[in-house]
């Protein structure tokens, strides 16, 4: 589910800054991790994406299917180009490329912890999964676990990095 993708995102981006660097993050660049991280799933009809550009996530879910092209390496390269090319057409900080780059893998991750896992070595039809049948299905109590552990993993990080303002 798309806030499963945003969260696994933004902790997966979150949690190391705060702890390795004690940097803060900005909201454009939690706006490009979440962004990114829920474009994999254009190519399905009924994803949050997909039904925001519906004539697009048709076209790509009838051509390639789901978890196949938009969930490989092979996007990920791509699409990292065509994202470089813009920050530095329009003079941005390259940290707009690794939160773009973070959010789209971490989407690819968390859906290789489904049972059904992707095609990352797209165009080859084999699907990678980390947890094979033990994998966590969509919907299930184990994505709402997965979900309040990352949650609560932000939280508890952006309180580490500035105590006050976490309370107010």
């Amino acid at each position: 589910m798309a806030y499963t993708h945003a969260l696994f995102a933004l902790a997966l981006v979150i949690i190391p800054t705060v702890y390795l660097s004690g940097a803060p993050m900005g909201p454009f660049i939690i706006i490009v991790v979440i962004a990114a991280s829920l474009l994999p799933d254009i190519d399905h009809p009924s994803s949050m994406i997909g039904r925001a550009i519906k004539p697009v996530s048709l076209i790509i879910h009838e051509t390639v299917g789901h978890r196949s092209l938009t969930h490989s390496i092979v996007a990920i390269i791509g699409l990292t180009i065509v994202v470089s090319a813009v920050v530095f057409k329009y003079g941005l900080g390259i940290i707009y490329i690794y939160a773009f780059i973070l959010g789209y893998t971490s989407h690819i991750l968390a859906d290789m912890l489904n049972i059904t896992g992707v095609e990352l070595l797209y165009p080859d039809k084999k699907r990678y999964s980390i947890l094979h049948k033990r994998g966590i299905r969509v919907g299930s109590p184990g994505e709402t676990i997965l979900s309040l552990l990352l949650l609560g993993g932000i939280i508890f990080s952006i309180f580490i990095q500035s105590p006050v303002r976490a309370l107010i």
